[in-house]
């Protein structure tokens, strides 16, 4: 592997790649299905978010089959991983909708280029 100083054995089987280091061990990668969000998924996440750490809003809408992040000054849309996760690579963008015990959509972690975990809580209605 390109910039690793040793030999890192890659096997693929059966829709799985294991890599083997000497310092990390063994790490198991398995194939998904990107998760096919439905519009009213994408309804339930619409609305307006906020966060005290940044002391900034944030706006979740829905366009096609994509959420749309409206953060300060930037339009970022993403698409589903698996559900309650959306990415979008080229930009190293990550959210995580945090929900409380009885379901309900609370927030979002979120990190995008070198920001990690930044808390963004729904606002009240």
């Amino acid at each position: 592997m390109i910039g690793v100083g040793q030999h890192v054995p890659v096997v693929f089987a059966n829709k799985t790649m294991t890599v083997t280091t000497s310092g990390e061990g063994t790490v198991v990668y398995e194939s998904y299905e990107p998760h096919k969000v439905t519009p009213a998924e994408l309804d339930e996440l619409s609305g307006d978010y906020h966060s005290p750490e940044l002391d900034a809003k944030f706006k979740l809408t829905a366009k096609g089959k994509r959420l749309v992040v409206h953060a300060p000054n930037r339009r970022i849309s993403l698409r589903a991983v698996v559900p309650d996760m959306f990415a979008r690579s080229q930009a190293r963008v990550l959210l995580l909708v945090e929900r409380n015990d009885s379901g309900a959509i609370t927030g979002f972690r979120l990190d995008a280029g070198n920001m990690r975990g930044f808390v963004i809580k729904r606002k009240s209605d």
